[in-house]
């Protein structure tokens, strides 16, 4: 299997060399790898951490498939999703944050006070509908960056935006794409 891991830091992963993580029925060999990279990449390689993150990818994955078979979508039914994502992915997670923080690379953040707002603006435009060539007004890449940049819930906001911004190539291109996002901030 050929596998796009760029921007990977440190060798490639395999499902293997984690025998004791328990994937979720419905993924793949490389939905697994991905899984893994990612985790390794934002240093949450606890088996409950990567088993965690492994429901909230299969869950948005199964939601990306319901679309392309032509389940509608509306902007709160994604906002349920994202949450129940955050919170899969770091348990304090219990809805928006709340408190101001910082980014350890210098770029912008929203405020607490922004996110709420900023949610309802950028959920309205990933669950909208896509133009006559199938694309949304916005790249999957630029709504993986502005997601990060709300950055909306107080940890995981890397491996959400992962899934945000999976889905959104979905809609796209009607399958799960098989590489991880662009590391935006690099």
């Amino acid at each position: 299997m050929n596998f796009d891991m760029h921007d990977h830091k440190g060798p490639v992963s395999t499902a293997e060399q984690h025998s004791t993580v328990h994937f979720p029925d419905g993924l793949d060999l490389c939905d697994r790898e991905l899984i893994l990279v990612q985790s390794e990449n934002q240093d949450t390689v606890e088996r409950a951490r990567i088993e965690a993150f492994a429901q909230a990818y299969l869950e948005a994955k199964q939601l990306a498939t319901g679309y392309i078979e032509g389940a509608p979508l509306t902007k709160d039914q994604l906002e349920e999703c994202l949450l129940k994502w955050a919170e899969f992915i770091e348990k304090q997670n219990k809805g928006y944050r709340t408190s101001e923080i910082k980014a350890t690379n210098g770029n912008r953040r929203a405020s607490a006070q922004e996110v709420p707002r900023l949610m309802k603006r950028f959920l309205k435009e990933l669950a909208g509908p896509l133009d006559q060539n199938n694309l949304h007004r916005m790249t999957p890449t630029e709504f993986c960056r502005e997601f990060q940049e709300i950055c909306p819930f107080e940890k995981g906001n890397v491996r959400i935006g992962h899934l945000v911004w999976a889905f959104a190539i979905a809609r796209e291109t009607k399958r799960w794409p098989d590489k991880l996002p662009p590391d935006i901030f690099n």
